[in-house]
């Protein structure tokens, strides 16, 4: 266990509120003596939500359908995008996914031994099972962290305050930063120069974190915000490019937007990863059918990127517990057959 530093005080004092409550929920979610009515409601409730979720995305796909010119404007621009937009459509969600993993293992690492990897593969199945009913993924992780890390569930929850608080600040930095984008003032050089704006955060946090004793949860807190706003940027460039994909390019500035809008949608605990109600926000936000077209494609290039990660992330994950099952049964085995 590592000792605290005192440059770590606020970290420890601003997410304690929030991680006892989330502790609370995760010990409440792993006792297998609760209450069945709770268990009864919680599950209902989920489910209810995941219901408005699917409602909601098939609402969204009727819509666009009924759009007849839109959807063939959509579809024409589409087939004929460049083969580099296409490519990016899958490969920034791949990107989100290994930023994401990365900033949980930095945060989730200083609590207890976790693997780079390991970390990858558990976010990455966690990524596709929280588009199940009850989001299994985010319990899921706990439990495994519990059980293989030997990571206490308040801790977990300590980490996982303090990775959404993260993205909760990357989103208003980000927004903060591409100000300059929206106003019209030196051409081209003016838009480079707000880019340039935008992306300094992040490099900023790096300093940051180096400034920081080294190992110190405060140095890992600042490296994990210059991942989470690169992942809010990755966001932006997806919205940038979906819209391009589709015939309707839109500016940097709509881009942020967008992704700060996305992000807002993912936080609504009873959605699973904000189905249905992220494509109507980006729909509405834009003002246009187009824009609804835009986050189903989105959507579909999400999908056909988490399905395969989330399948092998699974897979692996299984592997790790059926090896750590092992070894603890060897164990006992062990202390069982050693002489009295």
């Amino acid at each position: 266990m590592r000792t605290p530093s005192r440059e770590d005080g606020w970290l420890r004092r601003v997410s304690a509120g929030p991680a006892l409550a989330l502790g609370a929920i995760l010990r409440l979610a792993h006792r297998r003596q609760a209450a069945s009515g709770a268990r009864r409601s919680r599950r209902a409730a989920s489910i209810v939500g995941y219901i408005l979720g699917v409602a909601l995305l098939g609402a969204a796909v009727w819509m666009v359908a009924r759009q007849e010119g839109t959807l063939r404007e959509a579809w024409d621009a589409a087939r004929h995008a460049p083969a580099h937009l296409l490519a990016m459509l899958l490969v920034l969600p791949a990107l989100n996914w290994i930023v994401v993993s990365l900033s949980i293992w930095l945060i989730t690492g200083h609590f207890g031994p976790v693997g780079r990897r390991e970390m990858l593969a558990l976010v990455g199945s966690a990524w596709l099972l929280n588009y199940l009913p009850m989001k299994p993924g985010m319990v899921g992780r706990a439990a495994y962290h519990n059980r293989v890390n030997g990571i206490a569930l308040s801790d977990i929850a300590r980490a996982m305050v303090i990775c959404v608080g993260s993205s909760g600040v990357a989103m208003v930095m980000m927004i903060v930063a591409s100000v300059p984008l929206a106003m019209e003032w030196g051409g081209g050089v003016g838009v480079w120069i707000g880019l340039s704006i935008v992306a300094l955060p992040a490099p900023a946090c790096i300093v940051m974190s180096l400034r920081s004793r080294s190992g110190s949860m405060l140095s890992r807190f600042w490296m994990g915000m210059s991942l989470r706003y690169a992942d809010m940027l990755i966001w932006a460039a997806r919205y940038w490019v979906v819209f391009a994909v589709v015939g309707a390019p839109i500016g940097p500035d709509r881009a942020v937007v967008f992704a700060a809008i996305s992000n807002l949608a993912l936080l609504v605990p009873v959605l699973s990863n904000g189905m249905g109600l992220r494509e109507w926000s980006i729909g509405l936000a834009s003002g246009d059918p187009i824009g609804l077209a835009a986050d189903l494609v989105n959507r579909a290039a999400e999908l056909a990127v988490s399905v395969p990660i989330g399948l092998i992330g699974s897979a692996d994950v299984a592997r790790r517990l059926r090896r750590h099952a092992k070894r603890a049964r060897e164990s006992r085995e062990a202390v069982g057959q050693a002489p009295a």
